[in-house]
């Protein structure tokens, strides 16, 4: 807290140097809650401002900021005072303002659901939510999917009494509804048409084949658990087949890849070489330490904020020349990729200068730093490396995901050597 306090304080003290008007700058705290500065004549004020529930936005002038005073706690405040007198604001309006957090982000997520017995499939889905929140990422698809599609339908059912047609019936339907178009705290939830075409209707039966996945792995966790003796309701059900699109990965060749690094400024592009020599992840690099470059093995070790796991990645002779000029000579401890100021890449900056480099090397479609991840695998595949190896490269458990998006590469060549080499049979 103490950090974020700071660099907001850094922010206010910039938004003094602004021109002076009428416009209040405003720096998010959390969820719906802010504090703003405003600098008009010769004095700046600070505010408070909260969104309601009804969408509506409510704001508080809290006094005057110490630009040119001495701050007395009263009217004259500092950062940090008007900070204190926001958040007794938002507390004295928090019955009439917009949730602060997320629903799955407080103690009780699911605060209507009475205790257990019965134990019924609701329950389920709260001891395996709390499970979750505590191991693995991603909590808002999985709240979502538990609050839209198994709650309402299932969660009344006691586990003990869940019957396998009761499932079917349930997976059917998803398939059978229309998607959600879009949702918010003020709209609700709003759904699109419901899928008549081929590829709607694929994609509808894929969805529901993800909920039945995740409806699985909560009963399973329950019957490891001991709260059914059987799973006899669930393991016969099965999801629909041949639904999954094969997606192929986007990705650069040679020559785009060459015009995208003399594009960018030379932090930027070091931040881009990075990407094509490892494939990582921008978040996982962006992290990376000088220390990571491990020179005796010619590896980087990468932590993947994704999976929470740590994987070694073996680096070309060009990568390791590249990772030697990075980490030469250099504290140990210090964050490997810098931005032109001197500072950590945070994600703005680095979005910023990386769309820059693709305005100057003339692409027309933008790309993602992640097309750099795929572009890294897909020039692996058509080298011939294994796809055990590309895995392992990517932070993968498994072959999975590199035989979905890039098996079709190494095909190709696969193809070629078996036209190239295998003898004619019949001369005709």
């Amino acid at each position: 807290m103490d950090e974020r306090r700071d660099i907001l304080d850094d922010k206010r003290r910039r938004a003094s140097e602004l021109k002076k008007g009428r416009s209040i700058y405003y720096w998010t705290i959390r969820r719906n809650r802010a504090v703003g500065y405003r600098m008009r004549t010769d004095v700046g004020k600070w505010f408070a401002q909260m969104r309601l529930r009804n969408g509506k936005v409510k704001q508080k002038l809290l006094g005057v900021a110490d630009d040119f005073s001495r701050a007395d706690g009263k009217i004259i405040l500092t950062f940090h005072q008007a900070l204190g007198l926001a958040e007794r604001w938002f507390e004295e309006n928090k019955d009439i303002g917009a949730p602060d957090r997320r629903q799955y982000e407080y103690d009780n997520p699911f605060p209507e659901l009475p205790n257990p017995p019965p134990y019924t499939v609701a329950h389920a889905c709260k001891d395996y939510f709390m499970w979750y929140r505590s191991h693995r990422r991603s909590l808002d698809r999985l709240f979502a999917t538990m609050n839209r599609q198994i709650l309402p339908k299932l969660g009344f059912l006691r586990l003990d009494e869940l019957t396998p047609k009761e499932i079917i019936d349930w997976h059917m339907a998803i398939a059978e509804s229309p998607p959600v178009a879009y949702s918010s705290y003020l709209a609700g939830v709003v759904y699109g048409e419901k899928p008549s075409d081929p590829e709607s209707i694929r994609k509808r039966k894929n969805t529901a084949n993800i909920n039945l996945a995740i409806l699985k792995a909560i009963l399973n966790r329950a019957y490891v658990c001991g709260f059914v003796r059987s799973n006899w309701a669930w393991t016969g059900v099965r999801p629909y087949k041949n639904v999954r699109h094969k997606i192929k990965a986007d990705y650069l060749d040679l020559e785009s890849v060459v015009r995208l690094v003399n594009a960018a400024e030379p932090k930027a592009a070091d931040l881009i070489k990075a990407g094509i020599f490892t494939g990582c992840r921008v978040g996982d690099i962006l992290m990376m330490k000088v220390s990571d470059y491990l020179k005796p093995n010619n590896r980087i070790v990468v932590f993947a904020q994704k999976t929470q796991h740590f994987h070694h990645i073996a680096l070309s002779k060009e990568a390791s020349s590249f990772f030697e000029r990075m980490t030469s000579n250099r504290n140990p401890d210090e964050h490997m990729f810098l931005d032109p100021l001197g500072r950590p890449w945070t994600r703005y900056r680095y979005r910023v200068a990386f769309l820059k480099a693709q305005e100057i090397a003339g692409f027309k479609e933008r790309i993602s730093y992640h097309t750099l991840r795929h572009t890294y695998a897909s020039h692996a595949a058509m080298a011939n490396l294994p796809l055990k190896l590309i895995a392992n490269q990517l932070g993968h458990k498994s072959t999975q995901m590199v035989d979905r998006f890039y098996a079709h590469l190494s095909d190709d060549f696969a193809d070629e050597e078996v036209r190239s080499k295998m003898p004619t049979i019949f001369s005709d």
